[in-house]
């Protein structure tokens, strides 16, 4: 039997692996090792390298198709999701912001609804304000309403430094005892107060509102305080 030298084997290991990496045809990988004195079958290396290629090709080609799938099926599901989402607290269907200002107390109103503390012909808190133009949710801070006392939070500045995790803290640690929050998001070139309902699996958070009596739903308000550089935010507590 002939001997083979180790530069005999590297020679075939090196131009192999060349092979491999540059993507080049197989006939090129066989005049390249036609300088070698190694034996080998010249049809079973094209028939294995030719059968490899397939296999990766069609790995790859499943890949793609398993990922386009998924992606649509993602795409339906949050659809879906966000379809029945809209309308899945009677509250808040029958509840309406009546007049253009009045998202403040409409708010407050949505939060005594959801808690039964009032029925769903009540507007008084919206009547009293009516289209003020100068609220903030400082007029209803430490008020006590129809058995319910709320309390105004992150009332600081919108930049940098603003304290977002704890923020966020907050509205987990209420929404996981069962409370709700109402929130000052940016809308056109101002804000239009919401209240958060609802913590999506993908940590996000859902909120809703009125257009009179359209409703409005958010659930990306996590991503939209981000961006804004911080908001704030009004809780309660029962009493």
């Amino acid at each position: 039997m002939r001997e083979y030298s180790c530069a005999d084997i590297v020679l075939w290991q090196k131009k192999t692996r060349q092979f491999i990496r540059s993507g080049s045809s197989v006939k090129k990988l066989f005049f390249s090792l036609k300088g070698s004195k190694l034996p080998y079958d010249l049809n079973s290396i094209k028939r294995k390298l030719f059968n490899m290629k397939k296999t990766i090709r069609r790995i790859l080609f499943k890949a793609a198709a398993a990922a386009i799938i998924v992606f649509a099926i993602s795409e339906a599901i949050a659809q879906q999701s966000s379809d029945k989402l809209l309308y899945k607290y009677e509250a808040i269907n029958t509840h309406s912001q009546i007049y253009d200002k009045s998202c403040i107390p409409s708010s407050i109103e949505m939060v005594l609804k959801l808690n039964k503390k009032v029925d769903a012909n009540f507007y008084n808190y919206q009547k009293i304000w009516e289209n003020k133009m100068d609220g903030t949710f400082g007029n209803f801070d430490n008020l006590l309403l129809n058995g319910i006392r709320f309390h105004r939070k992150f009332n600081t500045v919108r930049d940098n430094k603003f304290p977002l995790q704890n923020l966020f803290k907050t509205i987990d640690t209420e929404l996981s005892n069962g409370r709700y929050v109402i929130v000052s998001l940016p809308s056109g070139y101002g804000w239009h107060m919401y209240v958060i309902t609802d913590k999506l699996p993908n940590g996000e958070f859902v909120a809703y509102s009125k257009n009179g009596k359209e409703n409005l739903i958010e659930t990306n308000v996590k991503q939209i305080i981000t961006k804004a550089k911080g908001t704030d935010i009004m809780t309660y507590r029962l009493e």
